[in-house]
C-alpha cells in the first residue's frame, strides 16, 4: 500500500492532521524481520512509502480506506448479479476480492474496472492466485477470486 496515496485518501476523508502526523511517524519507525520456519532474520527498517502492518489493529481500516475507490468504481458500473433488485458485484474480505457477474462479458468489464482502478492506486492483481468458477450453468453466474498484491510487499513479523 502506497503511504502517500493512503494519506491523500485520509485527507479527503477529513482525518485530523494530528492523526496523520502520528501515522506518518508510526510508518517511519516500522521495522520488520523475516521468519522462515523457526529462523528469524535480523531486524531492518521498512522502506518508507509502502506496506502496512500485517495483523495490526488499524490495518483492516487503513486498507478499507485505501481500496474504497475500487469498491465505488465496481459498484457504480452496474454489472453483477441482481438479488432482489440490488446489484451484488463485489465482495471484499481482507485482500481477497470476489467479483460476481451474470455473463462472461460482464465479468470482463468488471475485471477491466478493477485493473484500471488498482493501477491508479498503485496495486495490481496477482495473476498466479485467481480462480474462475461457474456456479450455475443455467444462470451463468461467474465468480473470480483475486488476490491483491502490492509490488513491494513485506512478509514477516513486524514490531
Amino acid at each position: 500500500m502506497n503511504h502517500h496515496g493512503l494519506f491523500i485518501k485520509l485527507m479527503e476523508k477529513r482525518i485530523s492532521s494530528n492523526l496523520l502526523v502520528l501515522l506518518e511517524k508510526w510508518f517511519s519507525l516500522s521495522t520488520t524481520c523475516v521468519k522462515w520456519r523457526n529462523i528469524f532474520s535480523t531486524w531492518f527498517n521498512i522502506s518508507y512509502g509502502c506496506g502496512i502492518r500485517q495483523g495490526g489493529v488499524l490495518s483492516p481500516y487503513l486498507f478499507a480506506i485505501y481500496v474504497d475507490s475500487l469498491v465505488n468504481k465496481v459498484q457504480s458500473c452496474g454489472h453483477g448479479c441482481y438479488v432482489r433488485y440490488t446489484c451484488v458485484s463485489f465482495l471484499l474480505y481482507a485482500n481477497d476480492i470476489l467479483l460476481l457477474a451474470s455473463s462472461v462479458s460482464s465479468l470482463q468489464l468488471l475485471l477491466g474496472v478493477c485493473e484500471k482502478e488498482l493501477e491508479r492506486i498503485d496495486m495490481n492483481i496477482n495473476v498466479k492466485n485467481h480462480l474462475v468458477c461457474v456456479l450455475a450453468q443455467d444462470l451463468m453466474f461467474i465468480a473470480v477470486v483475486l488476490l491483491l498484491a502490492m509490488a513491494d510487499s513485506y512478509h514477516g513479523a513486524i514490531r
